[in-house]
């Protein structure tokens, strides 16, 4: 998600609205975060959800529900890595 941000998977902790403004500002619109790891200090970062408008165009909008997984304000972004499993 790096954007000119700042903001990657990269196992360190950031702010959810810093996120969620990264996102607008690189999209146009507000996606809905979705977080693990209730139980925990900080969540884990596991999903975005896109919300699209019941429209002909089908553009993409600012998410007006949320989901269940709602994040605490800190949040981890997880390191990954792409490849094959053995």
């Amino acid at each position: 998600m790096h954007l000119g941000t700042g903001i990657n998977p990269d196992g360190k902790t950031y702010i959810l609205n810093n996120v969620r403004a990264a996102l607008k500002k690189a999209y146009g619109f507000t996606p809905y975060i979705k977080c693990s790891g209730k139980n925990s200090e900080k969540n884990l970062l596991h999903e975005i959800y896109m919300s699209v408008a019941n429209n002909e165009k089908l553009n993409f909008i600012d998410c007006p529900v949320n989901p269940k997984g709602a994040c605490k304000q800190e949040i981890v972004f997880p390191a990954f890595t792409l490849g094959n499993k053995e």
